[in-house]
């Protein structure tokens, strides 16, 4: 073949080429997220291979927390228990966290992830911690990227207690058409110097406004984060369950309920009232390890205060029962404590201007000190006391920071 042919035949094969290309392109994967219309739809269950979210996405200072899966000494079942424990090193970030993602390892950059959960109304979480120091922020979204979350939503700082709680995060309004970070966690070591143990279960996602039975603890107390309130549950049995809320109801060492909680108690008569209980029990456990006894008088008059106070609203005397728990009854059975499905909880706190209130000093004081503005941390904290005066926490967090500012001004 002369060299004339050999140039003519190249042209047409690149000619050839080239209309194959531009003819036929390579299409990219189409981003479509898959559509969720089946309900509840677990970032996490207690149950084998009922996730659809991997415990993939660490961030911060990623050596500072760990993950180790356990048996949960109350129900016996699979759980999550997550340690933070800040190194305070030079270079650090100071925080930590962990992302539920689909799929694993996705940071936005995966056009084949993301799940569309627009059907769901609420994502509800258990969890719980070690001491009830626990200051930690929960979220859903927030991944950037090309193929990111479709928006974020956080929870703000949340104090954990230790018993086992049930979180509701309102998702009304939100953009859930693609999710790829189904649930986050963080702990930020300025409020938590110390570092923190806490535990996780049943994380889902809901077509439902209100928590539904069957899942990890159906008798764990019941918070909607935004709207701490009191809640009453239909049932054929009423709970009101004070442990953690004692002393919102009563002044220190006192037996006689305060004027300002008279107000909650009359809406606990009322709830009472119109629901028809069958039986009303009232139940404060007391948890604290070196126990005298006059506590455990002492909370028993306390339980024997609300019972007249109900008694006195018309509610029948021979419908009421109280019990006081200690650390021991904890710690041996839990059968005569409320069993799943058994019982609904009535969780009492402020009204709803002062709960306002006081979580915003509260958070406003944490704000300051991860600012190092240990002065106005102070400042907020002790407006926070005012409406909450024995409230151990922000004692301890005001003491924390004049330790800090004495330091600095050293």
């Amino acid at each position: 073949m002369n060299k004339k042919k050999r140039t003519f035949c190249l042209r047409i094969f690149l000619s050839l080429l080239f209309l194959l290309i531009f003819l036929n392109p390579v299409h990219p994967v189409k981003f479509e997220p898959k559509k969720i219309f089946k309900f509840p739809f677990f970032v996490y269950s207690y149950k084998e291979n009922a996730s659809y979210f991997a415990i993939s996405g660490y961030m911060g200072d990623v050596s500072d927390i760990k993950l180790v899966k356990i048996k949960d000494p109350v129900s016996k079942k699979n759980s999550l228990k997550i340690i933070y424990k800040p190194k305070n090193k030079k270079g650090q970030q100071g925080w930590a966290g962990i992302y539920w993602q689909y799929p694993a390892n996705n940071w936005g950059n995966n056009p084949r992830g993301g799940y569309d959960l627009s059907k769901a109304e609420s994502l509800f979480f258990y969890a719980k911690g070690e001491t009830g120091y626990e200051v930690l922020e929960f979220k859903i979204g927030g991944i950037t990227g090309e193929y990111g979350d479709s928006d974020t939503i956080t929870t703000g700082f949340i104090n954990l207690t230790r018993d086992w709680n049930l979180y509701k995060i309102d998702l009304t309004d939100k953009n859930l058409d693609n999710i790829i970070g189904g649930f986050g966690i963080i702990a930020m070591a300025p409020v938590n110097p110390n570092g923190v143990i806490f535990y996780i279960n049943d994380i889902y996602y809901s077509s439902e406004k209100e928590p539904e039975k069957g899942f990890f603890m159906d008798y764990a107390n019941y918070f909607e984060i935004e709207d701490y309130i009191v809640k009453g549950k239909k049932g054929n049995e009423f709970m009101i369950n004070i442990s953690q809320y004692e002393e919102k109801l009563f002044s220190k060492g006192k037996t006689s309920i305060n004027k300002k909680a008279h107000k909650i108690l009359d809406q606990v008569a009322q709830s009472i009232k119109k629901e028809d209980y069958k039986r009303v029990i009232i139940t404060i456990y007391t948890f604290d390890k070196d126990l005298q006894k006059f506590d455990l008088d002492l909370s028993e008059k306390r339980a024997q205060s609300i019972y007249q106070f109900l008694a006195k609203k018309g509610i029948d005397k021979k419908r009421i029962t109280y019990k006081v728990y200690s650390q021991k009854d904890k710690e041996r059975t839990h059968e005569d404590r409320p069993q799943p499905g058994k019982y609904e909880f009535l969780i009492i706190r402020w009204k709803k201007d002062e709960e306002k209130k006081f979580k915003y000093h509260y958070f406003m004081g944490l704000d300051a000190f991860i600012k190092e503005s240990y002065t106005t941390a102070i400042q907020e904290w002790n407006k926070a006391l005012k409406i909450d005066p024995d409230n151990e926490d922000i004692k301890r967090r005001i003491k924390e920071s004049k330790e800090k500012l004495k330091s600095k001004n050293n």
